[in-house]
């Protein structure tokens, strides 16, 4: 059980990263385009960038709070 666990784990760092990097240069190809028809830059990041980085944003402010949450039970 211990070696499927920890597959699935190795098998999930290895495939997130390049699922990211994928959607962050298909973001990069968007912003490029809103820039070239002549959107300003907050409007290219609140109109593309933002929206589309939803899902990273939510999920570090998970970890953050998951962490924080260890780090207070361990003081405790």
């Amino acid at each position: 059980m211990l070696i499927f666990t920890a597959g699935l784990v190795l098998g999930a760092v290895a495939v997130i990263p390049w699922l990211c990097s994928k959607r962050f240069a298909r973001l990069a190809l968007h912003r490029q385009a809103a820039r070239t028809m002549g959107a300003s830059a907050w409007r290219t990041l609140w109109r593309i960038t933002l929206p589309g980085a939803w899902m990273q944003i939510l999920l570090g402010l998970l970890m953050i709070l998951a962490a924080a949450t260890l780090i207070l039970r361990a003081q405790a």
